[in-house]
C-alpha cells in the first residue's frame, strides 16, 4: 500500500490557497456589510424626504389628507400640519407665521377659486388635490364631481 506524502512545498501552496480563499470571503463580507451600512444610513437620514416624494407621486388624483397641507401657502407638506380654528372654520397651517397671516388677511388666505368652475370656496370646506404629479402645489375643488372631472381630463391629456 502506497502512502502519499505531501512535500513541504505542496503543504505551503495548499495553505496559501486556503488563506487566499478566506481573505476573499472576508473581503466580500466586509464590502457587503459596508454597502448595507451605507444604504441604512442613507435611508435613515433621508427617510422622510423619500416618503414625501413617494406621497407626492402616489396621491396625485386622490383627495389629499388635510393634515398634510399648509392652507396658507397651498402646499403639500412633508410633515403633519397644525390644526387651527379661525372664524368657526378649521384650517391647517405649517407654522405660526401662517396662522398669523390667516388672521391678518382672512379673505386672502381662507378663500380660493374652484379649479373647474371658478367659484369662490372656503379652503376648509374644499376638497384638496395636487395640481401636478411630483409637484407640491395644492388646488381646491368645491365638490367631488369637479375633482373627478379635473383628474379624468388630465389622464386623457397625459396619454
Amino acid at each position: 500500500m502506497k502512502i502519499n506524502r505531501l512535500s513541504a512545498r505542496q503543504i505551503k501552496e495548499a495553505k496559501i490557497k486556503t488563506e487566499k480563499r478566506t481573505s476573499r470571503r472576508l473581503l466580500k463580507w466586509f464590502i457587503l456589510v459596508l454597502v448595507l451600512g451605507v444604504l441604512f444610513e442613507y435611508f435613515y437620514s433621508n427617510g422622510s424626504e423619500i416618503r414625501y416624494k413617494f406621497r407626492q407621486k402616489e396621491l396625485y388624483g386622490k383627495v389629499i389628507p388635510v393634515d398634510l397641507i399648509c392652507m396658507t401657502g397651498n402646499y403639500f407638506m412633508e410633515h403633519k400640519t397644525i390644526k387651527f380654528v379661525c372664524q368657526a372654520k378649521v384650517f391647517y397651517m405649517c407654522s405660526e407665521y401662517c396662522e398669523i397671516a390667516l388672521i391678518n388677511d382672512f379673505k386672502k388666505f381662507a378663500f380660493t377659486k374652484d379649479t373647474i368652475s371658478g367659484d369662490w370656496i372656503n379652503k376648509s370646506d374644499a376638497i384638496p388635490g395636487l395640481r401636478q404629479k411630483n409637484k407640491p402645489e395644492i388646488i381646491y375643488f368645491a365638490n367631488m364631481k369637479n375633482f373627478q372631472n379635473y383628474y379624468n381630463k388630465n389622464k386623457k391629456n397625459s396619454k
